[in-house]
């Protein structure tokens, strides 16, 4: 909470003197904030999640990383077991699509094709839950290996 109140006491500072633009300070906003399990700064957030430069994100995958500004260490939660998105998500990508749009940061025609889903391709992949495709070496509760009430021989030393 403090740190919030210094952050905003230094931009009213910096903004209502003139010291530095509106541009400027988001630019260094984006370049310090948190993005993941140490991830800090915008450049290494396009890199761990999808291998990319900031110049090259699409319009989905700057989406994403927009949405998870407030809870960054909780990115895992938005994916479901298979790796897909979340149902909710679209919600969230309507909303921020919504309102680039009636600021005009977008125009119509750059949502054309405009997808919620994301593909990680970085780092962060490791973090998303898959569940077990490999049937052979998985056990199900009804596999009967050994019976309960059976002896087991001691292990020589």
């Amino acid at each position: 909470m403090a740190r919030k109140l210094q952050e905003i006491l230094l931009v009213y500072i910096l903004e209502n003197n003139f010291i530095v633009p509106k541009d400027r300070m988001f630019e260094v906003y984006l370049n310090i904030i948190e993005w993941g399990p140490n991830v800090y700064g915008i450049g290494e957030a396009s890199q761990f999640y999808f291998k990319k430069k900031p110049i090259d994100l699409t319009l989905s995958e700057c989406l994403y990383l927009a949405s998870i500004i407030p809870r960054p260490k909780d990115f895992m939660w938005r994916f479901n077991s298979d790796g897909t998105s979340k149902p909710w998500i679209e919600r969230s990508y309507r909303f921020l699509t919504n309102l680039m749009l009636a600021r005009q940061v977008i125009m119509p025609e750059d949502t054309i094709g405009l997808t919620p889903h994301v593909n990680i391709t970085g780092l962060a992949k490791k973090y998303i839950y898959k569940n077990d495709t490999n049937v052979v070496d998985t056990i199900k509760p009804e596999d009967d290996f050994f019976d309960i009430n059976e002896q087991l021989e001691p292990i020589a030393n």
